[in-house]
């Protein structure tokens, strides 16, 4: 479902690509991560170093709660360290040989709509996933007790499996469920887990990897109080400490997680978003009352995103008026409050927008 974007070399062209040099090849990422102790401290600005309040970790773990110095920690308390990597990659049970087992998590998102932009990923890949000619397994985890109806399909057919796993709502509830995944993914026994939201389980026993869309919280002031939270905290350290695989979806955001969270470059993959041309081609066809009336005979920019401070309307306002100057007559047509706050910006478009 995701498709290269001609990304430079070394960049896997899909999702599935990156789970499999994960698993058949890539290093273990206990080469790669930055050890306990003094080797924590020599961090870049941006993710924060032993100490830090930003971090969560030095010589603690996520939750505040003291570690031993790496030196003296067992090889399997060291994040995914060899003894977890060095898993067969096939099971024999009972003179059959199976494939990988691979648990996607959507109980983070399957309260959506699909015509959210992370929802709608996560169906576009599972519906991607199950028209592979592959012997893998695929459990998607799940927040209600039967699947959502945009995924409901896929996952009734072979190979797949639903696990029900409902938020715990409770005080205490959001430290404990580290505990719980833990528990969940040993009865399951994954090859990958796939975190596809802000969640990342703590002592997964197997390779994790997280798509990450940006980090943009990060860019702007608007969002300080959200960057200081502690689980936005525990987010980054775990991307930073536990993830194997950080499969960004444009350069940009490899770039950010490079710079500002200290990640290395060989646990990211930039694997740029596909989309599906048919479904847009239909409704291009379909009656709009909103769009239909909305056709121009010049040039038009269209933007249809909503209005957070992160997706930085007045640097595209900025952009069209430069624009301008080597596209005379052109539009930029916006949508609910983006139009009235363009035309109250001063912007300089007039008309144009």
């Amino acid at each position: 479902p995701q498709v290269s974007q001609g990304a430079p070399s070394p960049v896997p062209g899909s999702a599935g690509e990156a789970l499999g040099g994960l698993l058949a090849g890539a290093p273990p990422l206990a080469s790669g991560r930055p050890a306990g102790g003094a080797a924590a401290g020599t961090r870049r600005a941006g993710g924060g170093g032993t100490g830090e309040r930003g971090d969560l970790c030095g010589d603690r773990g996520p939750l505040g709660i003291a570690r031993a110095p790496a030196a003296v920690r067992p090889a399997a308390a060291r994040g995914p360290g060899a003894r977890r990597h060095a898993r067969r990659r096939t099971r024999t049970i009972r003179g059959v040989t199976r494939g990988l087992r691979i648990v996607l998590d959507a109980s983070h998102l399957d309260h959506l709509s699909v015509a959210q932009g992370q929802f709608r990923y996560l169906v576009d890949l599972l519906r991607g996933l199950s028209e592979l000619d592959t012997n893998t397994e695929f459990v998607v985890l799940g927040s209600v007790e039967d699947p959502v109806a945009d995924i409901a399909p896929l996952v009734h057919q072979p190979r797949w499996r639903y696990r029900c796993v409902r938020p715990w709502r409770f005080r205490g509830g959001a430290v404990l469920a580290y505990a719980r995944y833990a528990a969940l993914l040993r009865r399951e026994r994954p090859d990958v887990f796939h975190a596809v939201h802000t969640f990342v389980p703590l002592a997964a026993p197997c390779p994790v990897c997280v798509t990450l869309f940006d980090v943009m919280y990060e860019r702007f002031p608007e969002y300080q109080v959200a960057v200081r939270s502690r689980p936005y905290r525990v987010y980054r350290w775990a991307v930073r400490r536990v993830v194997d695989r950080a499969l960004c979806i444009s350069a940009s955001t490899a770039q950010d997680l490079a710079a500002l969270w200290s990640v290395p470059a060989s646990r990211i993959a930039v694997v740029p978003l596909g989309t599906d041309v048919e479904r847009w081609r239909r409704l291009a066809q379909a009656r709009s009352d909103t769009i239909d009336g909305l056709t121009h005979t010049e040039p038009t920019v269209a933007s249809v995103y909503n209005l957070e401070p992160r997706k930085n309307l007045g640097a595209l306002l900025r952009a069209v008026r430069l624009l301008r100057h080597d596209v005379p007559g052109l539009r930029l047509l916006l949508f609910g409050r983006a139009a009235a706050l363009a035309g109250d910006s001063g912007c300089g478009l007039g008309d144009g927008v």
